[in-house]
């Protein structure tokens, strides 16, 4: 080695750390500045080699240095001198790092012999700590562009891709092959266009190409991108002041199909309520052409009985159709209801074509039924409903079946000792269902021709009514047909069997002016605040062959009661037997009413006085309403003359009737 004292003495003034290594790589000198970088005295370095346990160098990575990278090991192995490696230290009993830039060369002697390597190393803790946080950074800026819902993607200000985050790359699975940093951006477009991947580029692939460029140049856009597979992204693309362009890719598939969804809706209410309007006033134009018919003078017997007919044709259907809107509310609202009745399966199918009958006769078509299981088997459900189902059913087939049959099956599907699927069907020869109009079945507001030249009329809340209650009930629902080949509807629902369950029959009404078993009598106050209805109640009790007392509020029920004696009223009438309560009215509703009557009968020992409710109120939570406060039935507007008389005979006295 080179003993020059003044060689070591410009290397001491050096403010670079200078290490020299011998032949065999211990060291033989190292100058102040190295022995501060390294945080040992000159003493501890020398005779150390760098390999030595105490000068604990690692990599760039801060991990412990493999022997081969060492740069006085290179230098020896490579016989060049190398330059710029990154290598920590850590600093004694500081317990610090420092970053040391490190060089390193070989000398030789005249023969060519090494003599010694020079080591020098220059501090670089700042900047790698600089380097490290914009290291961090970036980790920390990338993670949270993968943690983010929106797909992310950045082009340089060559158009070339930068990185994009994974989300990016499954929007697009299908140009995998092209999504790599580096390539152009107009490559990728073209590549998706090509195989058809973007809706509005087929058939047009250059134009929607040059388009789609010269959007992306333009600095700023948001667009809306439908690919192949049904789904929708919105894309919006910034272009920054380095010239850099950044995207995001927000997937809108579900908020556009909801959104398209309730639009659908929206225009399917908006026919739905055309239709409604005239479904309403073809039997209000009924009503009131006939009732103005009526009130031409002389006209014969014939006439006003048909025009009377007529009248109540419409006012039926008009109920019809109300109860239907009725029953979907309830529906929609999750306030339906639902009883458990006994019922046997071919009296329900029984009393359904009875129910059509007529309606078959007039158009000549073959109506029946068969029950395909045991005659005497018994089932718990809500049989209204399921009558309800059938005859909504049925009706439709009636009415789009213009010769042939229409047939009504029932069959157990599955069933144990305790339970049994049923299944009902009503099949016709009728017009059948395009294939592209059947999603349109069983929802509300729709129907397959809701044009205004339809030509069978009808709202379109039958099946969706059919499909809601089959859901509710436990089952489900469907349909299979054809154009012009008929229809095949069908509703399944679970039941429980009630093998000794006697069945509930249901009375069937009659027609105003049918002959009467029996004839009530009595007295009945009505509390009723409009005319008409005090005109239609009044002559339908007197019809029955009661007496009848009108009051105009439930003050004044409450004030008829308090002042009638218990033998005879003020006005000299017997009291009455009966409160007729409408619910609604001026000054004292029906509930608080009722209330009053009950309190004043209970203070002054007075039997109980049946209370009828008499309301528009058709609700399942009005009916409780009443019952909670004391009354002892329901009856609903507008009010049929069986309906009445079958309410007043659990109340009433009767008489037979006189032969």
């Amino acid at each position: 080695m080179d003993t020059d004292n003044s060689y070591f003495e410009i290397l001491n003034q050096l403010q670079t750390g200078v290490v020299v290594h011998g032949p065999d790589t211990k060291i033989v000198f190292c100058n102040p500045r190295a022995s501060e970088l390294l945080g040992l005295s000159a003493d501890q370095i020398r005779g150390k080699t760098a390999m030595d346990p105490v000068l604990a160098f690692v990599d760039a990575t801060g991990r412990a240095m493999p022997t081969s990278d060492y740069p006085v090991h290179r230098v020896i192995a490579s016989g060049q001198a190398v330059k710029g490696i990154v290598m920590g230290v850590n600093k004694g009993a500081q317990a610090q790092t420092v970053w040391l830039l490190v060089g390193a060369f070989a000398q030789h002697n005249a023969a060519g012999q090494l003599t010694q390597v020079v080591v020098d190393f220059y501090d670089i803790t700042e900047q790698r700590k600089t380097e490290l946080e914009a290291q961090r950074n970036m980790q920390l800026l990338l993670g949270s562009i993968e943690a983010i819902d929106e797909a992310f993607v950045i082009y340089d200000s060559d158009e070339r891709l930068v990185y994009c985050n994974e989300k990016y790359r499954r929007l697009y699975p299908h140009l995998g092959h092209l999504i790599v940093p580096g390539v152009r951006f107009e490559d990728v477009i073209r590549g998706g266009a090509e195989i058809g991947y973007y809706r509005e580029s087929i058939d047009n692939v250059e134009a929607w190409v040059q388009q789609r460029l010269a959007a992306f140049r333009s600095g700023s856009q948001t667009r809306v991108q439908r690919t192949f597979d049904g789904r929708v992204l919105r894309a919006v693309e910034r272009k920054m002041a380095d010239g850099n362009t950044v995207g995001f890719r927000i997937d809108i598939t579900e908020l556009v199909t909801a959104t398209d969804a309730a639009l659908a809706a929206s225009r399917a209410k908006s026919r739905f309520l055309a239709t409604m309007s005239h479904e309403i006033r073809t039997p209000m134009n009924g009503i009131l052409g006939m009732a103005q018919m009526l009130l031409v003078p002389g006209l014969p017997d014939s006439k006003r009985q048909d025009y009377a007919q007529t009248i109540l044709s419409s006012g039926q259907t008009l109920l019809s159709l109300l109860n239907d809107i009725l029953d979907l509310s309830k529906i929609e609202a999750g306030k339906l209801q639902l009883e458990r009745t006994p019922f046997a399966p071919d009296a329900l199918l029984h009393e359904v074509v009875a129910l059509f009958a007529g309606a078959a006769q007039e158009k000549c078509l073959q109506l029946g039924y068969r029950w395909h299981g045991q005659a005497a088997q018994r089932y718990l459900a809500d049989a209204h409903r399921l009558r309800q189902m059938l005859s909504n059913l049925v009706g439709n087939a009636l009415k789009f079946t213009a010769s042939g049959q229409v047939q009504i099956d029932a069959r157990v599907l599955e069933g144990t000792d305790k339970t049994s699927v049923l299944e009902f069907t009503v099949s016709d020869s009728g017009i059948g269902i395009a294939a592209d109009k059947v999603d349109l079945l069983f929802k509300p507001f729709s129907q397959t021709d809701s044009s205004t030249t339809r030509e069978f009329g009808g709202s379109g809340l039958g099946l969706s009514i059919v499909s809601h209650l089959a859901k509710a009930m436990g089952g489900d629902v469907g349909v299979r047909s054809e154009s012009g080949q008929g229809s095949r509807f069908w509703f399944q629902l679970p039941v429980e069997h009630v093998p000794d369950a006697p069945v509930r029959q249901v009375p069937k009404p009659a027609l105003i002016g049918a002959d009467m078993a029996a004839v009530l009598v009595g007295h009945v106050l009505v509390a009723e605040d409009n005319p008409v209805n005090c005109m239609v109640i009044e002559a339908l009790l007197g019809q029955l062959g009661l007496r009848v007392t009108l009051v105009r509020d439930g003050q004044q029920a409450v004030d008829a009661m308090a002042q009638t004696a218990p033998g005879a009223g003020s006005d000299g009438q017997a009291k009455p037997d009966l409160i007729l309560m409408d619910l609604n009215m001026p000054v004292m509703d029906g509930y608080v009413a009722t209330e009053k009557i009950r309190q004043w009968e209970a203070a002054n020992q007075r039997p109980r006085l049946p209370i009828i409710a008499l309301t528009a109120n058709a609700f399942e939570e009005d009916h409780q309403h009443c019952l909670a406060v004391g009354m002892d039935d329901f009856l609903t507007k507008p009010i049929a003359l069986e309906a009445l008389k079958l309410a007043l005979i659990r109340w009433l006295p009767t008489v037979p009737k006189a032969p």
